[in-house]
């Protein structure tokens, strides 16, 4: 017979056994993972609004369809006559290493030295992805009049850790603490970085420190994120709740030129807010934006493309993805396999290369005024190679450039453009029959300044140029299907695994320890 002793003895060599193996095991059950919005939410700046006391209410932050419409050009006419909410629009970009949030304050008036209607400036924060749902701060960058400023939190790690690059950092962030939200969230009260905003042109700051010192004319107010859109009482209200709005509503609209189409008419031009008062059509939305003494940067990538923009500016610590897993804003190409088919009489190999072309937020396909595009630029901010290639092998590009490419979805432009050529010293003969830059687009693109134009479609493609050819996929609205990785098991699947085998090693010891037992009782 087993004795309640040896039965003890079974139960606590599993329970030993257990301990050793559950540390292994991630605690799904107990996980929290934020949604897009509620991370948002977390790292929403304390917004410190300058305000002017010659018209307080027109430097008051707000929505741009404030006064019921989508009208650009009455904005300003109608600032006066609505109340004005405070809302704050906002992005998500995601890798596998790194969060991107953008926060965008719009004002129905840019009322300094150069007024114009419509006033959209703001900050995208970076968030380096830990063992927390939320990750942890790693910088700022504000926008103020064309001019992009670069802030770290220099008491607190990873921010310390990153270091000039191409831009010097610009100054040290501060947070201040929110002791309550007015609607649920799934995390408590904390501090949450804070920004500075001019009164009269909203140009956006990351260290003046104001809320040591107090606002330049002793008058301000101070919005945050507490998920309530109110209006501040008067020009000094020193707490204002304040309401994100996904950026979707003014992206969705980002090709809305033309009053025709529904009657209300947001942008004059691509990126380009419509407005009469002032300086005509001067407020850019984010995806216009651009800092012309930044480096090798292209408009609109603090928005569309930030990896890159922040791999220009600031020297990350540690690991730093160049793979989206999450941006619906960018048009996305991956080059995937190349052929050669061709080759002068007495080469071996061809060295081949591609100029690839992607247009940026001010529809330009080029940097500044280099003509090599994103791929192989003497000047890009993406790559540049050149590779030996055996005639008629389809050649791994994975592994030749190892990364995407991205640009933005232009109103009336294609895609993107390539072309294909050897490197000579010389010369650079094409490696195209139809020797020119080849654009594509979608099957109703009709810009005729970039024939020949062919359609292409979402997902893979095959390019066929004669002499050589291009297996490559194009992505839109992109969510993860991009990202290389070296492991090809998800996390539930290996949580899954990790289970099976405690299961089976458990099992194991309780069979082993009853065996035991049992030959020791029955010889």
């Amino acid at each position: 017979m087993i004795s309640s002793k040896q039965i003890s003895i079974i139960l606590l060599f599993t329970f030993i056994n257990s301990c050793f193996f559950l540390p292994f095991i991630p605690a799904t059950a107990e996980s929290v993972e934020f949604t897009h919005q509620e991370l948002a939410y977390y790292w929403a700046p304390v917004w410190y609004q300058d305000t002017h006391s010659s018209d307080y209410p027109a430097d008051y932050i707000t929505n741009f369809d404030f006064d019921n419409n989508w009208i650009g050009n009455d904005n300003w006419d109608n600032q006066p006559l609505f109340p004005l909410p405070a809302y704050i629009y906002y992005s998500f970009v995601e890798t596998s290493t790194h969060i991107f949030l953008g926060y965008y304050d719009f004002h129905p008036r840019d009322w300094d030295f150069f007024p114009h209607e419509n006033d959209l400036e703001g900050v995208l924060i970076v968030i380096q992805k830990g063992d927390t749902p939320q990750g942890d701060f790693l910088l700022m960058e504000t926008e103020a009049h064309n001019v992009l400023l670069q802030y770290t939190d220099h008491q607190s790690s990873p921010s310390n850790t990153v270091l000039n690059k191409g831009e010097s950092i610009d100054g040290d962030v501060q947070f201040e603490s929110v002791t309550n939200y007015d609607i649920v969230l799934p995390f408590d009260p904390h501090d949450h970085p804070i920004v500075y905003v001019e009164d009269q042109g909203h140009g956006v700051y990351g260290a003046k420190r104001w809320e040591n010192n107090d606002f330049p004319n002793d008058d301000g107010v101070i919005y945050k994120p507490k998920g309530l859109a109110e209006e501040p009482s008067n020009g000094n209200d020193r707490n204002v709740g304040y309401e994100l709005l996904s950026i979707s509503a003014l992206w969705d609209r980002r090709f809305i030129m033309d009053s025709t189409i529904d009657g209300e008419k947001t942008f004059e031009r691509f990126g380009i807010f419509d407005g009469n008062d002032g300086r005509d059509d001067s407020a850019k939305a984010p995806w216009g934006w651009d800092d012309n003494n930044d480096g090798t940067t292209y408009t609109g990538e603090i928005f569309y493309n930030p990896i890159d923009m922040i791999n220009v500016h600031l020297s990350i610590q540690g690991e730093f993805s160049f793979y989206y897993t999450f941006n619906p804003y960018a048009v996305i190409v991956r080059l995937d396999e190349y052929k050669v088919n061709e080759k002068e009489i007495f080469d071996i190999d061809v060295k081949g290369y591609f100029n690839l072309f992607m247009f940026d937020g001010d529809g330009r396909y080029t940097w500044k005024s280099h003509e090599d595009g994103v791929l192989d630029s003497d000047d890009g901010t993406q790559a540049s190679w050149i590779g030996d290639f055996p005639i008629g092998v389809w050649i791994d590009m994975h592994t030749k450039i190892g990364r995407p490419f991205y640009g933005i979805n232009y109103y009336n432009r294609p895609y993107f453009g390539i072309r294909s050529k050897e490197w000579r010293i010389l010369s650079d003969p094409w490696l195209m029959d139809v020797e020119e830059t080849h654009w594509y687009g979608s099957s109703s693109f009709t810009n005729t300044n970039y024939e020949p134009s062919f359609p292409i479609f979402i997902g893979e493609n095959h390019l066929y140029w004669g002499k050589s050819e291009l297996r490559l996929t194009i992505y839109f609205d992109h969510h993860s299907e991009m990202e290389w990785s070296i492991s090809t098991i998800d996390t539930p699947l290996k949580i899954t695994l990790l289970w099976i085998i405690f299961g089976v090693l458990s099992f194991i010891s309780i069979a082993s320890s009853v065996i035991i037992i049992i030959k020791r009782n029955f010889p």
